[in-house]
C-alpha cells in the first residue's frame, strides 16, 4: 500500500533535485577565479600593431633604457666576382715630358799627348752626326820640369767644329810635386747644336813655357757626347 503525504505531492528525494542556472554560473566563476581564469590568461598571446596600445608610463621606460646589444651574426660567404666593365673612355692628352736623350757616342785616349808650346794641340777627338749635343770630357796634365819652383799655365778646351762655341778651362802652378811633377785634371762641357755632321774635340796648350827642362803632357783625355731632342 502506497503512502501519501499529507497536505500534497510527495518531495522528490535529495539526489534527484534540479540544479539552478545560477548555481551553475557562480560555481564556473569559482573555479576560473580559483585557477582557471590565470591558467587561460597565461597561454594568451597579444599582438602590438601600435605604440598606442602600449601605456605611456611604458613607453616612455623603454625609450630610457636600451636594450642588451644581441649577438653577432655570421659572416656570408663571399660572393663571385663580378663580370669585367667595358673599357672606359680614354684619358686627356698629358703634358709633354722634358727632353731626354737621343743617343750617345764616347771616346777615350790613355795615350800621353805632349804639347809643349804656345800652339793649340788636338788629344782627343769624335765625329758627331747632325743634332744637338751636350758635350763633357776631361784631360789629365802631368807638367815636369828639373827644379821644383819652374811654373807652368795650362789650358784646355772643348769645341765642335759645327759650331763656334768653345769651352776652355785653365790651370796654374809649380813643378813642386815628387819628382818636380805636378798631375792635375781640367773637366770640360759644352752644348752644341749642328746641322751637318761634326767633329768635337779637345784641344790644349802649354800658355807659359817655364823652362829648366820643362814639359807637359796630356796623360789621358776622354770624351762623350749625348745626343739630345734639343739645347736651351
Amino acid at each position: 500500500m502506497h503512502a501519501f503525504h499529507r497536505g500534497g505531492a510527495r518531495r522528490p528525494p535529495a539526489t534527484t533535485r534540479r540544479v539552478s542556472y545560477s548555481a551553475v554560473t557562480a560555481t564556473l566563476a569559482l573555479v576560473l577565479a580559483i585557477g582557471g581564469g590565470t591558467a587561460l590568461a597565461a597561454h594568451n598571446h597579444y599582438l602590438i600593431f601600435s605604440i598606442h596600445q602600449i601605456k605611456p608610463k611604458v613607453v616612455r621606460q623603454l625609450r630610457d633604457h636600451r636594450g642588451p646589444r644581441g649577438y653577432r651574426g655570421y659572416r656570408g660567404y663571399r660572393g663571385y666576382r663580378g663580370y669585367r666593365g667595358s673599357a672606359g673612355p680614354s684619358g686627356a692628352t698629358g703634358a709633354t715630358g722634358v727632353a731626354g736623350a737621343v743617343a750617345g757616342f764616347s771616346v777615350v785616349n790613355a795615350t800621353a799627348v805632349p804639347f809643349t808650346g804656345t800652339t793649340n794641340t788636338q788629344v782627343i777627338a769624335k765625329a758627331l752626326p747632325t743634332g744637338a749635343f751636350v758635350l763633357t770630357g776631361s784631360a789629365t796634365i802631368a807638367a815636369s820640369s828639373t827644379a821644383a819652383t819652374t811654373a807652368f799655365d795650362v789650358t784646355c778646351s772643348v769645341s765642335d767644329s759645327g759650331s763656334t762655341s768653345v769651352y776652355t778651362a785653365e790651370f796654374a802652378g809649380v813643378t813642386n810635386g815628387a819628382g818636380n811633377i805636378s798631375r792635375f785634371t781640367l773637366p770640360l762641357t759644352l752644348a752644341v747644336t749642328t746641322t751637318t755632321g761634326s767633329t768635337a774635340k779637345i784641344a790644349c796648350t802649354d800658355v807659359s813655357n817655364g823652362g829648366n827642362g820643362y814639359s807637359v803632357s796630356a796623360t789621358s783625355a776622354s770624351l762623350t757626347a749625348v745626343q739630345t731632342t734639343s739645347n736651351s
